[in-house]
């Protein structure tokens, strides 16, 4: 902490000038007695970066939650701070990135640093030798910069459980720990030729599924079906979103006289053709709403009014793409479709994506939908191998017992009570 101090203070010279490295401008948001923006200019700066320097002596973090990604901010650093909270040790998050920080600012009241282009030097200064423990929720290779503090323990959490490739990078390795779900999420990385020594990972399963019911809906009418198609990605090769079909999708479902949630993910609507089938997708619904009565939800009402657990909760099935909304829905037992996007045929798709096999496949050309839609609302044929893979994906774990691991694992690691691999 000395140290960090000593970099905030810059040494005095005779002629009463400031000696000292410029550091990049600090903004920080929530932090008592810390000044809202320092300069870059040690001379200029001086005072603005003692009272930042006395605000983390008054805070003492133990652990930290790097952020060096862009546009998911608010939902993945939302996804996890809560739990991390709860185990009560005090902590900041950091962040290299403005508009990530304008986005996290509007789903957090904990302390807030913005460091542009930080250098290891400077990572030094704003985070402390009380910090034990950094978590991370984005796999950016910019988290290399953060990654090169050996003095403290680095964990991949990622921000959801699903096949997609962001669950098996080669670049997981780099941290000390890997948080997992369940043996399914270690098995992965081995299933793609990613060899991680397994006493790299701690299985602390999903406490974001904390909230979802098991078993069946109490008195489950009318019949509801969650539908929660994924966004295109990044990458051409790994683009798994229904988008195309939710139109035929949702005629389908509205033919059976079911009620539909439709909750599209965060980045969804990113190109204009996705835009245009949610748009034709909420016509559709509010439609059907207006002549049937049926209450279906979809925009704000399914996407920020409710939560994910709640969706789930008010669901008699999903269906869904290679998400990690599949991975949620195992919590509650209930059936799930997935749809084959990527792959020619059902059986192609069971092979590359192994928890689509205790669900229902749908083919994307959609010729077995009303095959699966039978399974799926009648004698649901998967209902045995689906508990039996509840466990293999989700861990041990049920109602808040994950929450509570989670904030063990976190005093554990600030306490020095787990060893890491260093």
């Amino acid at each position: 902490m000395r140290a960090a101090i000593g970099r905030l203070l810059p040494r005095r010279r005779g002629n009463d000038t400031a000696d000292g490295e410029p550091l990049p401008v600090i903004t920080s948001w929530n932090l008592p007695g810390a000044p809202a923006e320092t300069s870059a200019d040690p001379r200029v700066g001086r005072a603005d970066r003692a009272r930042l320097g006395r605000a983390l002596r008054t805070l003492r973090p133990t652990f930290a939650m790097p952020y060096a990604g862009h546009g998911g901010a608010r939902y993945q650093c939302q996804m996890w701070e809560p739990y991390l909270a709860a185990s009560g040790e005090p902590y900041l998050l950091l962040t290299s990135d403005a508009g990530a920080a304008d986005l996290i600012r509007q789903v957090t009241r904990a302390p807030l640093l913005l460091v542009p282009d930080p250098t290891p030097d400077d990572l030094e200064l704003v985070l402390p030798k009380t910090v034990r423990a950094a978590f991370y929720v984005q796999n950016s290779k910019r988290n290399r910069t953060f990654l090169k503090l050996d003095r403290m323990t680095h964990v991949w959490l990622n921000h959801g459980d699903s096949d997609k490739p962001a669950n098996f990078n080669q670049r997981h390795a780099e941290y000390d720990r890997i948080v997992t779900c369940g043996e399914a999420g270690i098995e992965r990385y081995a299933a793609h030729g990613i060899e991680i020594p397994r006493d790299q990972f701690d299985v602390l399963g999903r406490p974001q599924a904390g909230d979802i019911a098991e078993g069946p809906r109490p008195g489950a009418t009318p019949t509801t079906v969650l539908y929660a198609p994924t966004w295109r990605g990044i990458d051409a090769r790994y683009d798994y979103t229904s988008l195309p079909l939710a139109t035929r999708l949702i005629e389908a479902l509205l033919d059976r006289e079911l009620t539909v949630i439709f909750r599209g993910h965060p980045f969804g609507g990113r190109q204009a053709g996705d835009r245009t089938a949610i748009a034709e997708a909420h016509m559709m619904l509010a439609e059907d709403r207006a002549q049937s009565g049926r209450k279906h939800l979809w925009g704000a009402a399914a996407e920020l009014d409710r939560s994910l657990a709640e969706c789930i909760n008010a669901a008699d099935a999903l269906i869904s793409d290679v998400s990690a909304v599949v991975t949620d829905f195992l919590a509650s037992g209930r059936p799930y479709a997935m749809t084959a996007m990527s792959e020619p045929d059902a059986d192609a798709f069971r092979a590359a994506f192994p928890i689509s096999r205790a669900g229902y496949v749908i083919d994307r050309d959609l010729a077995d939908l009303d095959r699966v839609l039978d399974d799926l609302f009648g004698p649901d044929p998967l209902a045995e191998l689906r508990a039996e893979r509840r466990t293999y994906y989700l861990g041990p774990f049920h109602g808040s017992e994950s929450a509570e691991a989670v904030a063990d694992y976190v005093r554990d690691l600030t306490r020095g009570r787990r060893l890491t691999r260093r």
